[in-house]
């Protein structure tokens, strides 16, 4: 199906033959029939469907003939990367309508966004954080708000920004269209999709988990007391020739650490960082970016020289979505609460928009 069927506005129609789009995606081609009609949209999709453009289209084509001067469409979202992306599609979706549009998020200087929030630029796309910043000052206000669009939900809820969303919730009209997106639905997003939206049109593309290709699983049942003991054997036998370990806190990480030292085995400590370092990046990562909520920690290898299996110990807290390189072993010493903790979703891909 081609994009013409949707109707969209000929500007807008121009920058997406220019992108290089030819078909919508199963999410594209289900959100924005609803989007455009002004329903409310519940989407289950995965990271890397296309949903940026799901949600951007149908929001340029309303703000095309609407006023300017005013914000009529937020976006918010879990990271500042992710807020610059979907800035960068709107602004060459958008590239030859007269929409406007901002991101707004943390690690950068206030001045130009507070510019943004001035001259009412359409579309914000905003971290929350940042926005709960500016929305302290009286320049800030989004009274002409048309639409909302939650990206990322489940991400948000993982880095502990639910809180923010519902204060910010709070200063935005209740009258509105909502567009609400999240790669997966646990309980507490479902309650805050029931809050927020207003007989919506559901949308389930979400992918069922599975460990990712080139994983072999295997479970090891042993009595607690012998756990540590059953991984340095594992070691010995080179059934493990390296290996990440996930504890349930951080005090049996380092019981676990010392005790693998004593065997002989070089291993990187576990060392949490201060409350005030906490929006740095992922573990094994030598530069900052900006996150927030959850707790991080970095490796900090003993010994760089050995002929020994390094073994970095980590929390499931601290280590809930690392990007790190594959290893040939990642033991957990505590079983996943659910059968969804061993399988993660993906994250950090960029999204194409669209089939090309």
């Amino acid at each position: 199906m081609p994009f013409t069927r949707f109707g969209l506005h000929a500007d807008l129609a121009k920058g997406i033959r220019e992108m290089g789009f030819a078909a919508p995606t199963p999410i594209q081609e289900q959100t924005i029939p609803p989007a455009l009609a002004g329903r409310d949209v519940l989407a289950c999709a995965m990271t890397g469907s296309g949903k940026t453009a799901a949600f951007v289209l149908p929001i340029v084509h309303r703000l095309i003939k609407r006023p300017r001067g005013a914000t009529r469409a937020l976006v918010l979202t879990p990271t500042r990367e992710l807020a610059a992306q979907i800035h960068a599609h709107l602004e060459d979706l958008a590239v030859h309508t007269p929409v406007t549009g901002a991101a707004v998020f943390g690690g950068v200087g206030m001045g130009p966004q507070e510019h943004a929030l001035r001259s009412g630029v359409d579309v914000i796309v905003a971290t929350p954080g940042r926005l709960l910043d500016h929305l302290r000052a009286p320049y800030a206000r989004l009274a002409s708000l048309e639409i909302l669009v939650l990206d990322e939900a489940d991400r948000m809820l993982d880095m502990g920004f639910l809180p923010d969303i519902r204060r910010i919730l709070r200063q935005i009209p209740a009258k509105r269209q909502t567009l609400f997106f999240s790669a997966t639905m646990p309980r507490e997003i479902a309650g805050l999709a029931r809050e927020m939206l207003h007989d919506p049109v559901t949308i389930n593309l979400e992918r069922k988990s599975a460990p990712a290709v080139g994983i072999t699983q295997a479970v090891y049942p042993v009595a607690r007391e012998l756990k540590s003991a059953l991984l340095c054997e594992l070691l010995r036998r080179d059934v493990i020739s390296e290996a990440i370990v996930f504890t349930r806190t951080k005090h049996r990480a380092n019981r676990l650490a010392d005790f693998v030292e004593r065997q002989g085995f070089p291993r990187a400590s576990a060392r949490k960082r201060s409350k005030g370092s906490r929006r740095g990046a992922p573990a094994c990562s030598s530069r900052p970016t900006s996150s927030r909520g959850g707790s991080t920690s970095r490796i900090s290898p003993t010994s760089s020289t050995s002929t020994f299996p390094r073994i970095p110990t980590r929390t499931s807290i601290a280590w809930a979505a690392p990007r790190v390189p594959p290893r040939p072993g990642t033991p957990s010493r505590s079983s996943p609460p659910t059968r969804k903790g061993t399988s993660r979703r993906s994250s950090g891909r960029s999204e194409s928009g669209c089939r090309a």
